[in-house]
């Protein structure tokens, strides 16, 4: 049975649709990076890639219009310290506070969160054009293990928005249907967010009448053990999830935690790593595994998963979370952001994944690491990023393959999959 099944599994084509990443407008919010019994406020950071220059202009959570001009210069990007000190209390309530970007040109959005006067959380992920979401638009999270938030963002007025909660806690209930207009966020956050307590929303469920941004994460993520960090991500909508995923090594750490969330049920799933392991899975429901840093891991499935990792260095106070694209949306050709803010440096790492026979089409000159999922062979290798590595890019345009960026800093650290730009994707 299982024979059967891994050989059905790996040869299964994609049929979900493929996500665009760049656009002219976006909308972000930023949430709390805190427990609580302290409370920190926020800076958040915008990093604007642009290949024709122009102008944003970026209506900030306060509702003042500030002015970006862009670099066309190819692979720079543009970077946008917010106005700091930005204090967001924890709880589930609703508030005027989303930042909406509308610029001149099509441009490639990144984000950072960060502590306006203190360093140990921290967090970098993409951010979705508003283009890429959808009209009616259906979310289901995998969540984080302990001190979970969520943030619902409206770009229009009249926004009808059901957030089916699942979770552990009973603070958190049931969830419940707002109306939000534009640039509203509706949090769900813990006021109980602290060491030992450990809630998580996996599974719960959003939708709207329009279409809404989703972000998703910790307020202070704990893992593997008591010390933690921010964790943030935007969530794609469910129309892009994807059947294949590889979940790659990690360094610095101590171990990493796999998530993975069902949008169907009778979805069988299997993960290919140092072991074979398969299950089923029902819709909302959440699977979580813990691996060894030096581990990959293929996963395939029969219907449409969302997957997520984890990784902590405890001693360290790093963490870090990001949710992992699917295959299908890797690339021939990346431009590597350099994530950084002032007051803290971050040590860049680039995570390189791709098929075995197209490791020499991938001009980087690494040790690989390869490993089977079935019939097929994958190869990995993670270097180190200064100032001259602008972009990674295949030879052939068959040759695609995916990037994690990492960074580490004094008691944090982020990552984030570099997202494709432009027609070699």
């Amino acid at each position: 049975m299982f024979i059967c099944y891994t050989i059905f599994a790996l040869v299964l084509l994609q049929v979900e649709g493929r996500l665009n990443y760049e656009g002219k407008t976006f909308t972000v919010a930023f949430f709390p990076n805190y427990v609580s019994m302290y409370g920190r406020s926020v800076t958040g950071h915008l990093y604007f890639r642009s290949q024709s220059g122009g102008s944003c202009s970026v209506t900030d959570d306060d509702g003042k219009v500030h002015q970006v001009t862009l670099n066309h210069t190819k692979d720079a990007f543009t970077q946008f310290d917010l106005p700091g000190g930005k204090f967001y209390s924890l709880g589930m309530y609703v508030q005027k506070r989303a930042i909406f970007v509308q610029c001149t040109e099509v441009v490639q959005l990144y984000g950072l969160s960060s502590r306006d006067s203190d360093v140990g959380a921290a967090s970098a992920f993409n951010i979705l054009p508003t283009t890429s979401l959808d009209m009616l638009s259906e979310y289901i999270i995998p969540s984080v293990p302990n001190n979970a938030m969520l943030g619902v963002v409206a770009i229009e007025n009249n926004t009808s928005v059901t957030v089916d909660i699942k979770s552990n806690c009973p603070s958190f209930g049931n969830g419940e249907t707002k109306v939000l207009n534009a640039r509203d966020v509706y949090q769900v956050a813990s006021l109980e967010s602290g060491r030992g307590v450990y809630c998580t929303l996996g599974g719960t469920r959003i939708k709207s009448s329009k279409p809404v941004a989703l972000y998703t994460g910790g307020v202070i993520l704990l893992y593997p053990g008591v010390h933690g960090d921010h964790v943030l991500n935007q969530v794609r909508p469910l129309s892009q999830w994807g059947r294949e995923y590889i979940v790659p090594q990690v360094i610095n750490m101590d171990k990493y935690n796999i998530r993975i969330v069902a949008a169907h049920n009778d979805t069988n799933v299997a993960i290919f790593g140092k072991t074979t392991t398969s299950f089923v899975l029902n819709e909302k429901q959440v699977h979580q595994e813990d691996h060894a840093t030096d581990d990959n891991v293929f996963i395939s499935a029969t219907k449409s998963i969302l997957v997520s990792q984890i990784a902590g260095n405890d001693q360290g106070y790093d963490v870090f979370g990001s949710l992992v694209p699917p295959i299908t949306e890797y690339a021939s050709e990346y431009v590597i952001p350099d994530i950084q803010a002032a007051g803290r440096h971050f040590n860049l790492n680039a995570t390189i994944i791709t098929e075995s026979k197209c490791v020499p089409d991938i001009g980087v000159k690494a040790t690989w690491t390869s490993f089977q999922a079935g019939s097929r062979e994958f190869s990995v290798t993670t270097i180190p990023v200064n100032n001259t590595l602008t972009e990674i890019k295949s030879s052939s345009p068959t040759c695609t393959f995916g990037v994690q960026m990492t960074g580490f800093a004094t008691y944090e650290a982020y990552a984030y999959f570099v997202t494709p730009f432009g027609p070699n994707f």
